[in-house]
């Protein structure tokens, strides 16, 4: 069974809070400025939660989605930057 509500039904996020499904397709770029990807998805772990990256090469990453990683998400730019390694 699948539920869903209408965007105009949820709550404004404040600053620094994003809804999941606004992530998906976002470009991920590292600190370096090379790009990793694009956020495929997004899924829990039990301890945090963990981002999706669609690889160009048609592999997949997966990173955790949290602060000491994640430094910037710009939803105007449609880009997340973060803290992370091309080979890790």
């Amino acid at each position: 069974m699948r539920l869903a509500v209408l965007r105009s039904a949820l709550p404004a996020t404040k600053a620094g809070e994003y809804y999941q499904a606004d992530l998906v397709d976002l470009t991920v770029m590292n600190m370096q400025g090379e790009r990793l990807g694009k956020v495929a998805g997004l899924f829990s772990n039990g301890a945090h939660d963990v981002l999706r990256i669609a690889k160009a090469d048609g592999g997949e990453q997966l990173m955790p989605l949290v602060q000491q990683f994640v430094r910037e998400i710009d939803l105007g730019a449609g880009t997340l930057r973060v803290d992370w390694g091309l080979d890790w």
